[in-house]
């Protein structure tokens, strides 16, 4: 008999993608998944429902908040594995700490409660390479692994929050359930992740108009692990499948996910997606000294917070706080995930890089439309 998966969150960037990997590589039999988001737009929908349809799964969407605890308990009824993806992501300071713990933390201990209450064996939590840093101090981390030691000092709440969500989700690995049998969880923790739909990148670029220099915040020297949102879409199945298989050995892991994209920095790694294009860095790199680009990012917030007084909502790309993070040398090793599940990308370097190009190209169709 095949298994039934639930995907939180699977309206989502990464899982919708999720959903997509999953039904071109069933490699786990799966004859059903559960998708439980707020909402699902018709678009997106549509596009779910061709995918499982083709690969002969089942599908049934479920509007829910993940902190609604009757709502997921009825989600995960009869379900083998949960894949939580479920969270806010917010890099900027917009978001209230208060939702941010809500969704992020309190939405997670309701849907492990309602896992084992309900008998769910196995649990794949999307945790963040921000469960670990940068720190506030801007130290480095170089190709550093789930046993290097590293200070937390987070320079934004968001970061927090996964890291406490992450704490209670490998907590919770080998509880007892009522049927006689354990629970067991792991989580994975990617970085910044790049590739179709990138709304960070999107608004950057946005920013550009018809300038196609683009002006880095970030230092050369500050490398960055990247992956391909392809490829954490895939090491989230094959996490799913490997726990039921070696649950001893995977549960109460968190893991560092990568792939073979080159560790660069925020703004070299951008701009290999669009030099095909005519774009280029500003010179010097970054193009501000960094006690500049503190007082713009300062003068930013102070900006957005003035004029919201007024009703005017500013979206700030540019705080403090992405300043630190962009400037901090922060690399991982993928090690112990491919020790442990077998994890290898599922797609190249080459693969993935043609694949942000392409999605470069959609965001700054609307800038080529103007020119022409």
């Amino acid at each position: 008999m095949g298994k039934v998966y639930l995907i939180s969150g699977a309206a989502g960037r990464l899982g919708s993608r999720i959903v997509r990997v999953l039904c071109e590589n069933n490699i786990d039999d799966v004859e059903k998944v559960k998708l439980v988001d707020l909402r699902f737009s018709k678009t997106t929908r549509q596009e779910q429902e061709e995918l499982c349809l083709g690969a002969g799964i089942t599908a049934e969407w479920i509007e829910n908040d993940v902190t609604d605890y009757e709502a997921m308990t009825s989600a995960v009824n009869q379900v083998n594995v949960v894949i939580h993806t479920a969270a806010i992501v917010d890099y900027t300071g917009e978001v209230p700490d208060s939702k941010l713990w809500d969704t992020n933390v309190r939405g997670t201990e309701v849907v492990l409660k309602a896992c084992l209450d309900q008998n769910v064996e196995f649990f794949v939590y999307t945790s963040s390479i921000d469960a670990v840093g940068p720190n506030w101090d801007m130290d480095s981390f170089v190709n550093g692994n789930e046993d290097t030691p590293y200070k937390f000092n987070p320079p934004i709440y968001y970061a927090t929050t996964k890291n406490a969500a992450e704490k209670i989700v490998v907590a919770a690995n080998s509880r007892p359930l009522e049927n006689g049998k354990k629970f067991f969880s792991c989580a994975l923790r990617p970085g910044g992740i790049y590739g179709e739909n990138d709304p960070v990148l999107e608004a950057v670029m946005s920013r550009l108009g018809k300038s196609k220099a683009i002006r880095s915040i970030c230092e050369p020297t500050a490398l960055k692990e990247r992956p391909y949102l392809g490829n954490v879409a895939w090491g989230h199945i094959v996490a799913a499948k490997k726990i039921q298989e070696k649950p001893d050995i995977i549960g109460g892991n968190a893991y560092f996910i990568g792939d073979d994209t080159p560790k660069l920095s925020y703004s070299r790694l951008n701009l290999l997606f669009c030099e095909h294009l005519g774009y280029t860095l500003a010179k010097p790199e970054p193009y501000f000294s960094i006690w500049r680009l503190y007082l713009i990012a300062y003068i930013n917030v102070f900006a957005s917070k003035f004029m919201s007084w007024f009703g005017i909502k500013i979206k700030v790309i540019v705080n403090p706080s992405v300043i630190r993070i962009s400037n901090t040398n922060f690399t991982t090793s993928y090690d112990k995930l491919r020790e442990h599940i077998g994890y290898k990308p599922l797609y190249s370097w080459e693969q993935s890089l043609a694949a942000a190009k392409k999605d470069m190209e959609r965001i700054l169709e609307p800038v080529f439309s103007k020119e022409s």
